[in-house]
């Protein structure tokens, strides 16, 4: 279930919609994840995969690992086991949380002074920025190699645009 959550996440970083929300423009949080619940079968019969689900979810989160996501739990009455607690959806509080978890802070940092640079510099992309971030992370690259890494070479804010046709 890990494996899925990060997945899910990981395709909403690629996506730039926690670039977009941190920037203001998109409402993404708090961010929640419905998990699927067990079953009172999987509850009767598979109790310790759904302890180890449980503990598992539990590891990841800012209880377990300092940052991340919060668990939501639902409570079940079952009929052998009586009250028992389970898991109903994880949630990313805010941008912060979800790049810790994912462990992108650099790529995060990056476009922080990029962005911000970009923006004094040529408020005309303003927008672009706001509407396309990853593609500033993608343009900029590991090697910082695009002209947006010598900002100051650029001639003018249509040549930096350039780049990005």
């Amino acid at each position: 279930m890990t494996e899925k959550i990060r997945a899910k996440v990981l395709e909403i970083w690629n996506s730039g919609r926690v670039l977009q929300a941190w920037m203001g423009r998109e409402g993404l949080f708090p961010l929640a994840l419905v998990v699927s619940e067990p079953t009172s079968i999987q509850f009767t019969d598979n109790w310790e995969t759904v302890e180890s689900w449980t503990k598992a979810l539990e590891n990841e989160c800012k209880c377990g690992a300092g940052s991340g996501y919060r668990i939501e739990y639902i409570e079940l009455d079952h009929p052998r086991l009586g009250r028992q607690r389970a898991p109903r959806q994880v949630v990313f509080d805010e941008p912060a949380d979800l790049i810790a978890y994912l462990g992108v802070q650099s790529q995060f940092k990056r476009f922080v002074v990029l962005s911000g640079e970009i923006r004094r510099r040529f408020p005309a992309l303003k927008e672009w920025i706001e509407t396309a971030p990853t593609q500033l992370l993608r343009k900029n690259g590991i090697g910082r190699s695009c002209c947006l890494c010598s900002i100051s070479a650029c001639l003018s804010p249509d040549r930096l645009f350039a780049c990005y046709r």
